[in-house]
């Protein structure tokens, strides 16, 4: 593992990755580019990192861009584009099990299956 090239693919990633999360794509309306303090965030950390890249810290600033990557994909905005996505292709590839006669009891209640193209994740701002 050679912790400079690390440390700038784990960049052009993280760029890569907020553009395509921040990008308005599914509007109607002119389409919007991320904000530039985004991209200035990013510059800035990976900038820290790319300081320790000659010392004997490289590999630990190696290490850091990836889980700064990582943490940026799960929990950034690019982790609601995933969910979403991965949320429509589930509802369109779903595959319902067949429903098995009750065996007896008339107390027992089968799991309801949810319909195509419903949604059951609710946005976090959505209480219950």
């Amino acid at each position: 593992m050679n912790p400079s090239r690390t440390i700038h693919s784990t960049f052009w990633a993280m760029v890569t990755i907020q553009t395509i999360a921040s990008t308005d794509i599914f509007t109607k309306g002119p389409r919007k580019m991320p904000a530039p303090k985004q991209y200035v965030a990013i510059g800035v950390l990976w900038a820290i990192l790319h300081l320790f890249e000659g010392t004997r810290y490289a590999r630990l600033a190696a290490s850091l861009s990836v889980l700064v990557l990582l943490t940026g994909i799960v929990l950034g905005p690019f982790g609601g584009v995933l969910l979403g996505f991965l949320s429509y292709v589930g509802s369109r590839f779903s595959l319902a099990a067949p429903a098995s006669p009750s065996s007896g009891g008339g107390n027992e209640s089968s799991p309801s299956v949810p319909s195509p193209g419903g949604s059951t994740i609710r946005p976090r701002s959505v209480t219950a």
